[in-house]
């Protein structure tokens, strides 16, 4: 055995009050930095899950719509203790992979907020969604997204199974999954193995323009990040320490809308880059 396995039991997410908690904490320390605008608008959660986000943004503010999308319709599986239907047309949840959501327009959403999700597509897969949202954002809409780059010290889910950091990176993967089937009779889930730079060529690939961007840094075990300097020396340093990537980007107006609408050209605010230990 690579390691001892970790035995933490996960909370209750089914629970109401743990749903509101994670809402309020995702919502001050990600979205809220970037004050988006809210009220009146319709907005879109891509991976939503049970659907507090939703029901926080409900709470707290007055969109004129809120969507939920996710692969599994955890919405009504589970009996979280929200009547969401009370909001009638004011919200919609759609299962399944979002470029096959027939449901979701061109152009009509105004804003797009995913945490957590596009590290668990595969590579072809992130291009292809990021595309499609920028498909369902109206011009000027914006996505604001924090995804788990490879190189994070919880890389490929082995946090869940190891207590070492940077496992997926000190060993081969196909002796961590090999370890995995003999002790524990499971493989491990599958996360891509895409760096902070694959993530932000992706982005403009997909007509995305970068409003603001945030490496969140490594911070755990330095002398294992030195032995991972050493170990992978053609990775670009920013990249190798990279954990996670936050970023604000917006579907740019382009100059036939602009003159579809009889709006002048604005300066678009620009591109910002930082970073911070994790």
């Amino acid at each position: 055995m690579i390691n001892a396995p970790t035995s933490a039991l996960e909370p209750e997410k089914s629970r109401i009050t743990w749903g509101r908690q994670q809402a309020n904490s995702l919502w001050k320390g990600l979205y809220e930095r970037y004050a988006p605008r809210i009220n009146d608008r319709i907005i879109l959660d891509f991976g939503c899950s049970w659907g507090y986000m939703l029901m926080y943004l409900h709470e707290m503010f007055h969109p004129r719509k809120t969507i939920g999308v996710d692969l599994t319709a955890l919405w009504d599986e589970v009996s979280h203790g929200w009547d969401y239907k009370m909001l009638g047309d004011g919200i919609a949840f759609y299962s399944g992979e979002i470029q096959d959501i027939k449901e979701l327009e061109s152009g009509s959403v105004d804003l797009v907020l995913c945490t957590s999700v596009l590290q668990y597509l595969r590579p072809e897969q992130v291009l292809s969604t990021l595309e499609r949202i920028y498909d369902i954002l109206r011009p000027g809409g914006e996505m604001i997204l924090r995804t788990r780059c490879f190189t994070s010290y919880i890389g490929a889910d082995m946090h869940s199974h190891y207590t070492l950091d940077y496992v997926h990176m000190l060993y081969p993967l196909t002796e961590l999954k090999k370890d995995l089937s003999s002790w524990r009779g499971r493989g491990a889930r599958y996360l891509n193995y895409l760096c902070a730079s694959n993530y932000v060529t992706m982005f403009y690939q997909s007509g995305l323009e970068i409003i603001d961007i945030k490496r969140r840094m490594n911070s755990r075990s330095p002398e294992l990040l030195n032995k991972l300097r050493e170990m992978y020396p053609h990775i670009e340093l920013d990249d190798l320490l990279c954990a996670e990537l936050e970023a604000r980007l917006i579907r740019p107006v382009e100059p036939a809308e602009l003159d579809a609408c009889g709006t002048s050209v604005t300066t678009m605010p620009t591109s910002s880059t930082s970073t911070s230990a994790t």
